[in-house]
């Protein structure tokens, strides 16, 4: 069996040129009979094969590894919640490793690691005795080396490996390496000396607004950390009822200071390198800790998670070690009474969580997106979390979390469209476009709409329809997705085209694709598109989604937390999933039209949604969003202040000039 890392490793290896000319076929195909695949077979460790028809013997882990393989996520949650399991009862004298800091990444690491194991226990059955070709290029593959050491002992087989470039010492990557599970990043020195001008300002502005703390002010003191378009009405909310509130950034955030400025809110900051009294190698041992026990189906992981460790270690252990000084620095200052943030599952939310638990200190959770997979959510490592509504608790306890821990209290931050009146920040225009034809468009005026108008489309008798394509975040494939949502660049690009095909059935149809918020690079949804030049397909990226969904007679959404915005609003709402993926978002409990995986499916959907049309009102609002708006803030600064005494009398006259209680729009 020849084995290669990538596509593009593939075609650089002589004499292979002949395997490569192809592309999935029949999807989700399993092995011959048996279970064995025959003759010379090659298989892709990343990515899919493209172009041409193809062999039977010719694999890729991306068509094979699909949502049938639900086991693998379930595992790679489990594996690394016990090796971060150690953190439960922080003492004084310990401090988070590694695996607790980088548990997210450590799954998605986990992931990459486990579809090797199905692959080659539930499809292809190794021969005891036959020979495996394994081709890799660099460090970033030294932990196939690993894992396939694993698995030829494992089921007897004779492995050669074949380094193209250099692949460093053995076990262990060179220094100044990236993680690939993680995304690329820069070691801690380098990003340092990338931001000098933030350090100064945010230093200035710190001594600008540091207040002291009186020793008699038993005010509630909360610490904020995350997203400001989830916290903000948070944050407008604890002020009004007179806490003190502090922002809690890696680098210091521009925009935030200037909106709080004049609340007096103060950033607490963790970009300071010089503090860290010990340096990562000291806690190798702590980190690895554990790493050994864990075996899947006999394949000893062990070797392969030890790298990834180390490779955490040389690229962000200094960095997120050093977080762990500052803030328990700024916890002593502060004395906080609780930390709220928008998850806390990324590496600085989770020190962040430790630091609250060493201080005794409450740590709750805002829910920040559409519960579309467990590991941005569950485990929950904070006391408590808010969520929308019922249809997100169901979810959340189903997925293992304690029903005491999950409240629900509402979307603080959804400022949702209603097209049910006509509006003073809507006017009627003509406008000229591209083509020959004049159409009508609709102009939102954002003050408007913050201050409570709703949103009419004013359509026009034989007007072209419109088509509005929530996208996702377009995949690695060095980062496998999980296997329930089983997103990867073949089916990505099938989505797209799935689309574009759906609305080129439609006479004069415009497309508008808005890019996901995360999306730093559109090259690949411009490639994409450029295959259906008949259309009218617009690309956006900072155009509010208030306005998209005013303009659009049916929204396409990639299961995106803005597609159950639209439908809360009344937009017929059709969810696209990747084909072989799992019911990651249920569309009836979620108010959409239904979810569509094929080309089949789509047409039908659209067909509905368009029949159906926009809705005067709401449907099912209770069950997935129960509050919006302040009302929502108000159920959250609740339980955030529910251990304490009540409110400070005349908390109203302190609120701060300026700082009003905002029904914050959701910017997409």
């Amino acid at each position: 069996m020849q084995i290669f890392a990538r596509r593009a490793l593939a075609a650089s290896v002589s004499g292979s040129a002949t395997k490569i000319a192809s592309s999935p076929g029949p999807y989700g195909r399993l092995s011959g009979p048996g279970g064995r695949l025959p003759g010379d077979t090659t298989l892709l460790l990343e990515g899919s094969w493209a172009g041409g028809e193809l062999p039977f013997d010719c694999w890729s882990l991306d068509d094979a590894i699909d949502a049938r393989f639900a086991w693998i996520d379930r595992l790679a949650a489990e594996y690394a919640e016990r090796l971060a399991r150690q953190e439960a009862g922080l003492r004084d004298d310990e401090r988070p490793t590694l695996a607790y800091i980088n548990e997210l990444a450590l799954r998605y690491f986990l992931v990459k690691l486990l579809r090797v194991v199905a692959f080659f226990e539930d499809v292809c059955l190794p021969v005891p005795g036959e020979a495996w070709q394994l081709d890799l290029s660099g460090e970033a593959d030294q932990v196939y080396a690993e894992l396939f050491d694993a698995l030829a002992e494992r089921h007897g087989v004779e492995l050669t490996v074949h380094w193209h470039g250099s692949p460093g010492p053995r076990g262990r990557s060179s220094e100044g390496s990236t993680s690939r599970a993680q995304g690329p990043g820069l070691p801690f020195a380098e990003r340092k000396a990338t931001l000098p001008w933030r350090r100064w300002l945010g230093r200035a502005a710190s001594a600008i607004s540091r207040t002291s703390l009186p020793s008699n002010d038993d005010r509630p003191r909360v610490i904020l950390c995350g997203n400001p378009r989830v916290l903000d009405p948070v944050c407008a909310e604890l002020l009004s009822r007179g806490c003190r509130v502090w922002w809690l950034y890696e680098q210091f955030a521009v925009r935030a200071w200037w909106k709080w400025r004049r609340a007096g809110i103060t950033q607490l900051l963790c970009d300071n390198a010089g503090s860290l009294n010990a340096k990562t190698d000291q806690n190798a041992g702590v980190c690895n800790a554990g790493v050994n026990n864990i075996v899947c189906r006999g394949v000893r992981l062990g070797g392969a998670i030890a790298n990834w460790l180390s490779e955490q270690a040389a690229t962000q252990g200094d960095r997120q070690f050093g977080w762990l000084e500052q803030i328990g620095r700024h916890f002593r200052a502060v004395q906080p009474t609780a930390l709220v943030l928008d998850e806390d599952a990324t590496p600085l939310k989770r020190v962040a969580v430790a630091m609250a638990r060493r201080h005794g200190v409450r740590s709750l959770v805002v829910q920040h997106g559409a519960p579309c997979g467990p590991f941005g959510f569950a485990p929950l490592t904070a006391d408590e979390i808010c969520v929308w509504g019922e249809s997100t608790r169901e979810q959340l306890l189903h997925w293992g979390i304690d029903d005491a821990r999950i409240h629900v209290s509402g979307w603080p931050n959804a400022a949702l469209p209603v097209r049910s009146t006509p509006s003073q920040s809507l006017c009627r225009e003509r406008t000229p476009c591209r083509s020959a034809e004049r159409r009508w468009r609709v102009h939102w005026n954002p003050r408007e709409h913050r201050r409570g108008h709703s949103l009419q489309r004013l359509d026009k008798e034989n007007a072209p329809t419109r088509f509005l394509l929530l996208a996702t975040v377009p995949p690695d494939d060095a980062r496998p997705d999980t296997a329930t949502f089983h997103l990867t660049s073949h089916n990505h690009a099938a989505m797209i085209a799935m689309a574009c095909a759906a609305v080129s059935r439609f006479a004069g149809a415009r497309l508008t694709i808005k890019l996901h918020p995360r999306t730093r690079d559109a090259g690949v949804f411009e490639s994409l598109v450029k295959c259906w030049p008949q259309l009218d397909i617009r690309l956006v990226h900072n155009r509010g989604a208030a306005a998209l969904f005013a303009d659009a007679d049916c929204v396409l959404s990639c299961a995106s937390t803005a597609g159950i915005e639209a439908a809360l609003a009344g937009a017929p709402v059709v969810q696209l999933l990747p084909e072989g993926s799992g019911d990651v978002l249920p569309a009836e409990r979620w108010g959409l039209i239904g979810s569509a995986r094929t080309p089949e499916e789509l047409p039908l959907l659209i067909d509905q949604a368009l029949a159906r049309g926009w809705l005067a009102a709401p449907q099912r609002w209770p069950d997935i969003v129960a509050e919006t708006g302040f009302r929502a803030a108000a159920a959250i600064a609740e339980r955030v202040l529910s251990s304490r005494s009540p409110p400070v009398a005349g908390a109203e006259a302190c609120r701060c000039p300026g700082v009003e209680r905002p029904t914050v729009a959701i910017d997409h």
